[in-house]
């Protein structure tokens, strides 16, 4: 499920203790309230209370950001370990991704990133689209299946879509009508494709 609008309004319209686990990436600048790092901060902090409200527990939050703010980020959201993702993009742009936790250590142990056919998904229009393979390495290390995982940034879905993939349910917001319309139209392809083979 996707829903569209604002990331903070849809939070608090989520339930205390409604999820598992929330994996997000959410931009990192571009919006206001993001001109300099501590804007940023009071920005998401907003954000990070709701996902901790809503997440059954706060060292399953994970959150995207950039090696600049990691020293903030520890400060004003208790950061203790940074899960490093190499390569992370669609279009093997060489970019790396770390996903920031309270957690000294992942839920399960850090694994290799999954392998699925690439004409399950279709392709998605987000101009910075994570890899669906690599997004799986966040996914198996900080949730379990059946977990219902929450993304509130979640852009072109490939987060969900690894969900997905791996027998999570997921719930993902994104402000962009049609974002979160190419998001819906991807995860429902992966959730044809987890139904078929379940079946073999």
């Amino acid at each position: 499920m996707i829903y569209t609008g604002k990331s903070l309004d849809i939070l608090k319209s989520l339930e205390e203790n409604s999820v598992d686990c929330v994996i997000t990436d959410p931009p990192y600048s571009g919006f206001a309230g993001m001109e300099s790092h501590v804007s940023y901060c009071n920005w998401f902090e907003k954000h990070f209370l709701e996902m901790k409200r809503i997440c059954r527990t706060a060292e399953r939050i994970v959150v995207s950001q950039p090696p600049k703010r990691f020293s903030l980020f520890q400060q004003r959201f208790n950061v203790q370990s940074a899960i490093k993702i190499e390569n992370a993009m669609e279009d093997s742009r060489g970019a790396d991704v770390y996903f920031l936790s309270q957690a000294l250590s992942s839920l399960n142990p850090l694994t290799n990133a999954e392998q699925w056919p690439s004409d399950i998904i279709p392709k998605s229009i987000h101009p910075n689209d994570r890899n669906i393979g690599k997004m799986s390495i966040i996914v198996k290390a900080m949730s379990n299946v059946g977990d219902v995982v929450l993304d509130p940034f979640c852009g072109s879905g490939a987060i969900g879509i690894a969900c997905i993939l791996l027998g999570r349910k997921y719930i993902g917001i994104e402000l962009m009508k049609e974002r979160a319309d190419d998001a819906s139209r991807r995860i429902e392809s992966a959730l044809i494709y987890a139904e078929i083979t379940s079946k073999q």
